[in-house]
């Protein structure tokens, strides 16, 4: 996206508080009414500082809350540096209006009682000016260049979220800027905010909805909210809230759920309609007030944030910078959020300094953790809401890529892509469709989704891997599997290759072919539940571990292929382990795992079961059970009875 500005023709002004000339005044932007001595009065006024104090809240660096990872450095202390004068400036006004006061109570006082007065100097001896004075606030010649730089460069940039979050910033502090600029360079940098708010409403939202947001959402209804009394402003500031609306359906799928292609700006998105929809509720402007469906949209998503949020606080399936937590951020979205439900399940986030909120009912009574939107391409597997004490794991499938998450009692565990290897006689296949979703479930027991890929090559086509992804809430393991399904009998190799999180290791036991996922002190069990446990029984296949991701090897003669994985994440489980494949008979005549394929597992006191028909549903039976589905998971209880987990019926 190559959005710019066309050149703006303006002279080469000094930055000092010099006094409005003729020709200033003659180029006063008309929709602002008022003339520049009325504005530059009325910017260093009281009241308006708090009503955009209210705007703006009490975190001067809210600009910064989950800051997207393409903001340089640069630009990072350039914000800096104009946010915190700006929040000098308005201390500096704020002391001088209390000082003012107190300097009018002495005057009344020494009036009644005749006594006499001396004012208080502040510590280190100087005086503070007793009124807004704005020849009195000084700028540092380096802000005040950076600034002059900006306008002289802005004409050509292209429009992104740098150049929003640079626009913001310095919106909010255009009142303090009039004490320091002519009124030339004032009104040029006034011209180019607004300038830049009303053209940015029509840039391609698809492309880049952050900057779109920012620059077209978010800017113009700060100008309104400084400029409230100019109906111009005003207006503006209504297509910004229109283009809030309008955001919101293009990105959102009618739950909060972002689209896969914008998961990572979740929290910087998340951070400018917070700071919109505070400024649209206090700004006391009507025309920005939101509509009930964008207010309730933003609800819907802080929930959906609430879901992607791991134990440390950070994003799941996030940006490096634009994921980490930001618990200003959240505090704020909060306060904007009168869903009790939202308000509930925000109590259990990794708060440093929990929020006093009255949250009603019970952590029992919130809905089912987990979240999946078919059109949007992602969710989360969640085993409940408290991220530092449950599993989650988020995926996105747009197009051709799978991205899977970890995240389980306080560790990350996968993190990156999760591709698709499969090699038919001796030849990899290339994917030729898009992951489509085949089947999704979710209730008190466990979270699931089954996904299908299509694959061919110049040799080979009608190849399909059925991917499957299950979390069991109550035990808290994960149960990974590709089932391999042809046309014709070939040499087939399938490789499950997971991606590892930065601090994690493998570490694969001597005589047994299970594999430790270590991070830190905390463990994590993989069953490679198609292999045999013992190393010494030969197979097909094998388990290994390396610096970047694991992967589960298996390869096979035939048509169908089963490859699954069982994850053990809960970290007081006892680490007695085991597991066999079992025998799948039909009419009678045991069944190759090409047909259907059983297992049975065990971590101490605790056994499962899994099935899955590869060929046509039949039925069919295995241990005791009488199975006519194609997929049936399981538990055992004591008394040798199963207690069905999720049964898939197939086609």
């Amino acid at each position: 996206m190559s959005t710019t500005l066309p050149p703006h023709d303006r002279s080469a002004e000094s930055a000092s508080g010099a006094s409005a000339t003729a020709e200033d005044s003659s180029a006063w932007p008309a929709e602002l009414g008022k003339d520049w001595p009325q504005w530059r009065q009325a910017l260093m006024k009281k009241r308006l500082r708090q009503r955009l104090a209210k705007c703006f809240g009490d975190d001067p660096l809210a600009l910064l809350w989950s800051q997207p990872d393409s903001l340089t450095p640069e630009s990072k202390q350039f914000l800096r540096a104009v946010t915190r004068w700006d929040a000098s400036v308005t201390d500096a006004l704020q002391d001088a209006s209390a000082h003012g006061k107190r300097d009018a109570a002495a005057k009344s006082a020494k009036h009644l009682k005749g006594k006499s007065h001396k004012r208080r100097k502040p510590k280190g001896g100087a005086e503070t000016p007793l009124h807004g004075d704005a020849d009195s606030l000084p700028c540092p010649p380096s802000l005040t260049e950076s600034v002059e730089i900006w306008l002289d460069e802005i004409g050509p940039r292209p429009l992104d979220e740098i150049v929003g979050l640079e626009c913001l910033t310095l919106a909010r502090a255009l009142p303090s800027f009039a004490a320091v600029l002519s009124e030339s360079r004032w009104v040029e940098l006034f011209e180019s905010l607004s300038r830049i708010a009303a053209d940015a409403g029509r840039m391609p939202f698809e492309q880049m909805p952050l900057a779109q947001q920012l620059l077209g959402a978010e800017l113009p209804m700060t100008l309104a909210a400084i400029f409230a009394d100019a109906e111009a402003m005003v207006a503006l500031g209504e297509a910004g809230m229109q283009c809030v609306s309008l955001g919101m359906q293009e990105v959102l799928d009618g739950e909060g759920l972002l689209h896969a292609r914008y998961i990572a700006d979740q929290r910087p998105l998340l951070a400018t309609w917070t700071r919109s929809l505070r400024i649209a509720k206090k700004a006391g402007v009507d025309a920005l007030k939101p509509p009930a469906e964008v207010t309730e949209q933003f609800e819907w998503m802080f929930r959906q944030a609430i879901r992607f949020t791991r134990h440390d606080g950070g994003q799941l399936l996030g940006g490096v910078r634009a994921g980490r937590w930001s618990e200003p951020l959240m505090r704020a979205a909060l306060e904007l959020d009168k869903d009790p439900v939202d308000v509930l399940a925000a109590t259990m986030l990794p708060w440093e300094k929990p929020p006093k909120v009255k949250a009603k009912g019970k952590p029992g009574e919130l809905p089912l953790p987990g979240c999946h939107s078919e059109w949007a391409e992602c969710g989360v597997l969640a085993t409940g809401w408290s991220a530092p004490d449950s599993a989650r794991l988020a995926y996105s499938f747009q197009d051709q890529t799978l991205r899977v998450e970890l995240a389980a009692f306080g560790r990350l565990w996968l993190q990156g892509e999760w591709d698709f290897q499969l090699h038919v006689d001796g030849q990899p296949l290339g994917r030729v469709s898009s992951l489509e979703e085949l089947c999704r479930h979710e209730d008190k027991d466990v979270d699931y989704l089954e996904l299908e890929a299509s694959f061919s090559s110049d040799v080979a086509s009608g190849w399909r891997i059925q991917r499957q992804l299950l979390l069991d809430r109550r035990h808290q393991f994960l149960y990974l599997a590709d089932a391999v399904l042809g046309d014709e009998d070939a040499e087939i190799e399938n490789f499950m290759r997971l991606p590892l999180a930065g601090a994690v290791k493998c570490v694969s036991a001597d005589e047994t072919r299970e594999m430790a996922l270590k991070s830190g002190k905390a463990t994590a069990d993989v069953l490679p539940l198609s292999l045999p446990e013992w190393r010494r029984s030969p197979c097909a296949g094998e388990l290994t571990g390396e610096s970047e991701h694991f992967q589960l090897t298996q390869k096979c003669h035939g048509s169908r292929l089963y490859t699954p994985l069982m994850i053990h994440l809960h970290p007081d489980r006892d680490r007695r382990l085991t597991w066999r494949q079992l025998t799948v008979a039909e009419n009678l005549m045991i069944q190759p795992p090409s047909v259907a394929a059983g297992f049975r597992a065990q971590f101490g006191g605790f056994q499962w079961l899994f099935y899955r028909s590869l060929a046509k549903v039949a039925p069919r039976t295995l241990l005791g059970q009488h199975l006519n589905n194609e997929f049936f998971a399981a538990r055992f209880l004591p008394d040798g009875e199963v207690e069905e987990l999720i049964c898939v019926e197939g086609a």
